[in-house]
């Protein structure tokens, strides 16, 4: 979807340069969402793709019609191989984003987004059958236990944070060069972030000692863990305001930047004279390819309402400390008994009032070829720019190809990517049809009943006012909305109108039409 010229607010957000020489007097997103998971460790094996549960093409064994879905432990699998655990997920929606063409073929856009953010990555495998029995496990709950007695577990790449903010974010591009086949346009936004949640678990130097079946030996704490209170946003006295006015959680800002290059081997063909101003036929597509590069979301929410907002930082005990029955860890009921337990288990706990976030920056790199008129190739790269662990959240890497039919009012994409921790190559499919679109990056999560370890799904529709090239039916070089006499050729001076005489009097208001004359004699000469 970000490859094609019509998909509008989506591809403003992938690269700001988008906005320049746009197929849209205006367009308006009037409201659009996406939603993403992936991960290397649950995978759902489940008898009956999504699609068929949705349209009750399903077995008798296999719930009935009144929405009795049997879930059960078997459609879940985890996937062990020793590997390290990531988990990435998002979630966006966007309403009355809208962009306005400019003189030059310039662009500006305001967007209202509400975005949420979640990772867990470099968890070892060994740190979660510390705690959790195997899913597809029925034996004693202390297996993995007595099968990691005496095994160190080294922690200190390990991070998970969480992060919603309210983003209004303001882009402007320009046409920086267009001369000869070269066309170059570069963009750049700024957004104001308003923080709705945030929460991370850095470990700088963490490892631990199973010594029993339900005892730890800590060696080294070296962490940060930071949160919201859970009961802040919880009271029945919060107001929506208090999340947006001055008893906001947090702020922050953050910029984007980018360009787009077009080769055209043929761009004389889309200017002309018209109304006489040079022209350049904006509904159309000039270039035979182009590539582009953008760093959108580099940013931060710092949260530092002190009602709301903790971080602790813990330093690692001078000894090894043992907690003993750490299956009590079962009874936490939310971050406020973490809170507690490192305050109590730890001798060096450092506490603030407030902590600072970091936006998923990314780094985008596109490519898009022109086979032949509506059939195009595209190549897309996602380069995330933060670290696994930290303050910050992210989005996967991920590199696509992605064939698609463009017309003005409908497109048909078939992308196929490759990303980490999907499966190793995915086969999705974009639609935009009039004013609706919809898509997914991962089909095989909803229309084939296969394992599968994610799901992706995006849609909205917008209101939009295409640019059209001016129409001249007669020639002239009058445009049909300025001229006269739009059927019938004439110079502009006389707009548009059939001036025989050339005397700048149109003819049908000519008294003497084939002799020059003054417009106070009515066109006729003064003799």
């Amino acid at each position: 979807m970000i490859t094609d010229n019509y998909s509008g607010n989506i591809g403003i957000q992938y690269n700001p340069a988008n906005l320049a020489d746009s197929r849209f007097r205006f367009n308006m997103n009037v409201i659009g969402f996406n939603a993403h998971l992936q991960n290397n460790y649950i995978q759902v094996e489940p008898p009956h793709s999504i699609y068929k549960f949705l349209n009750w093409k399903r077995d008798s064994t296999f719930g009935t019609q009144n929405f009795d879905y049997p879930y059960v432990e078997d459609y879940t699998k985890e996937r062990l191989n020793g590997k390290d655990k990531f988990i990435y997920t998002n979630a966006s929606v966007n309403v009355l984003s809208m962009q306005f063409a400019l003189k030059n073929q310039a662009g500006l856009s305001f967007a209202i987004t509400t975005k949420a953010y979640g990772k867990v990555s470099n968890m070892p495998e060994n740190s979660i059958k510390t705690f959790l029995q195997d899913l597809d496990s029925v034996g004693y709950a202390k297996e993995n236990q007595r099968r990691l007695l005496g095994e160190t577990i080294d922690m200190s790449n390990t991070g998970a944070a969480a992060l919603a903010y309210q983003q209004f974010s303001f882009k402007y591009a320009v046409v920086a060069k267009d001369k000869g086949q070269d066309f170059f346009k570069i963009g750049f936004g700024v957004d104001y972030n308003i923080g709705l949640y945030g929460g991370y678990f850095k470990a700088n130097d963490v490892s631990y000692t199973l010594t029993g079946i339900d005892t730890l030996s800590v060696t080294a704490a070296d962490m940060e863990l930071a949160y919201i209170d859970p009961s802040y946003q919880a009271s029945p006295d919060r107001r929506l305001n208090d999340f947006f006015g001055k008893s906001r959680l947090g702020r922050g800002v953050g910029i984007n930047g980018g360009f787009v290059y077009e080769h055209r081997t043929d761009n004389k063909a889309y200017k002309y004279r018209m109304n006489r101003r040079r022209q350049v036929d904006q509904s159309a597509n000039k270039y035979d390819w182009k590539v582009g590069a953008s760093i959108i979301d580099l940013g931060f929410v710092n949260f530092n309402n002190g009602a709301a907002a903790r971080k602790l930082t813990v330093s690692s005990p001078t000894s090894p400390k043992n907690w003993n029955n750490f299956d009590s860890a079962d009874t936490w009921k939310n971050i406020d008994d973490v809170d507690t337990f490192i305050n109590t288990f730890f001798s060096s706990v450092e506490q603030d009032s407030s902590f600072r976030m970091y936006t998923p920056a990314t780094l985008n790199l596109s490519a898009d070829y022109k086979i032949r008129d509506n059939i195009y190739l595209a190549a897309n790269y996602t380069q995330s720019l933060m670290r696994n662990k930290g303050k910050s959240v992210k989005t996967p890497n991920v590199l696509s190809i992605a064939p698609r039919y463009e017309s003005r009012w409908l497109t048909v994409a078939l992308p196929v990517s490759i990303s980490r921790y999907y499966n190793i190559v995915n086969l999705g499919a974009y639609v935009r049809g009039g004013i609706f679109y919809v898509g997914s990056d991962n089909l095989g999560g909803f229309l084939t009943g296969k394992k599968t370890n994610g799901a992706n799904i995006y849609a909205g529709f917008n209101w939009p006012i295409h640019y059209k090239k001016l129409a001249d039916s007669d020639g002239d070089g009058v445009s049909d909305d300025e001229d006269q006499c739009p059927d019938m050729a004439g110079p502009i001076k006389t707009d548009g109108c059939p001036d025989a005489d050339e005397d700048g009097i149109a003819d049908d208001e000519d008294k003497c039409p084939n002799e020059p004359g003054k417009k106070r004699f009515e066109g006729c000469p003064d003799v």
